[in-house]
This record gives structure tokens, sequence and C-alpha cells, in this order.
């Protein structure tokens, strides 16, 4: 059974954000062990977006040789570093209702193949200039007051086909270009 891609990064973001703030971490290791564990997955962890592209990319070419990078994602974000998981999101020609989701916290990869999103297309030039915590401070100097992120993307899944940041907080909707940095939306 293939997920849809959308109900699966919610469930394994969900989860993850929960087993935090639970206190919990993303590993289910013996409780004498336990401690030890979530320091080394959380100075591991607090990560950009761009520290783990490398690793998810090896685990896209895995799945398929012409996997692209089409959308990197996270939620519990604050100061720019992801405190959970990051989710990086792979297309191929040769799978064109496939999609595989990879899932990074710092230390290690999960992979899930999902349904692909129809508007869901590969970043051109397979990358983004824009890290996370930069496109974060943009949204600070423009209206972002609490630093809590509740959903963060970049994709190309617009209308203009434009590599952008799309940053959710308490404050509302921010939209950064993901290449130049351009502020193009703030709430």
């Amino acid at each position: 059974m293939v997920l849809e891609e959308k109900q699966m990064r919610a469930r394994v973001l969900g989860l993850s954000v929960s087993l935090l703030l639970a206190g919990c971490g993303a590993a289910q290791v013996a409780p004498q062990v336990f401690k030890t564990a979530v320091v080394q997955a959380r100075a591991a962890g607090y990560s950009t977006a761009r520290d783990g592209v490398m690793t998810a990319q090896a685990a896209g070419q895995r799945w398929d040789a012409g996997a692209k990078l089409a959308r990197v994602e996270g939620s519990a974000i604050e100061s720019g570093y992801m405190m959970g998981d990051w989710g990086y999101t792979f297309v191929s020609p040769a799978k064109p209702d496939k999609a595989l989701l990879v899932m990074w916290d710092g230390m290690q990869t999960k992979q899930f193949e999902v349904r692909k999103d129809p508007g869901l297309q590969p970043f051109f030039g397979g990358s983004f200039r824009i890290d996370s915590r930069v496109a974060i401070g943009i949204a600070a100097k423009n209206g972002l007051k609490s630093g809590k992120i509740f959903r963060l993307e970049v994709s190309q899944a617009n209308p203009q086909l434009r590599l952008q940041w799309t940053l959710q907080a308490q404050e509302g909707e921010f939209v950064i270009d993901g290449n130049t940095g351009q502020l193009l939306k703030t709430p």
C-alpha cells in the first residue's frame, strides 16, 4: 500500500514533534541509554535544511538513479534549526506516480515510498541557495517575532515554478525566494 505523500509526511513529522515534546527523541532505546541518545540526537539534529541534503540525496539515488530533489520541509523549527526531522522528497521520471520521502533526524534516515503530489517538480539546478536559517532570518526582519515556525518548506510547487520557502508561524505565512532571498509575502 502506498500512502499519499501528504499523509505520510504529516504522520512522520507529527510523530517526531510529539516524541520530541514528550522528551522521547526519535529513537526508541532503553531508559538507561535514553539520556545519552537524546543528547547525541539533539546535538546532531539541530540542523538546517541544507545539512541533510547529501545524506538524503544518497538515499534518493539508491531508490532511483534519476531521482531529483523536489521538496524539503520541517516542523518545530526555532531560530532556523530543526528540532525534529527534516523531510526530503524526491521524484523520478522513471516513477511518475511515486515519490520518495526521506526523513533525516541529524544522524540517520528513514525512507518511505509515497504517491507523488501532482504539482511536485524537481528543483531546477538540484539545490537551493538560501538555507532555512537564512530564510527564517529574513522573515524575522520582516515581522516574525516568535521565532517559532510550525511548518517550513522549500519547493517549486507554485504557479510560477519559483523555488521558494514557505514559513508558517503564529504571525502568519511568509514566502521567501529560495535562490535570491527576496521577501515575496508577509502576513
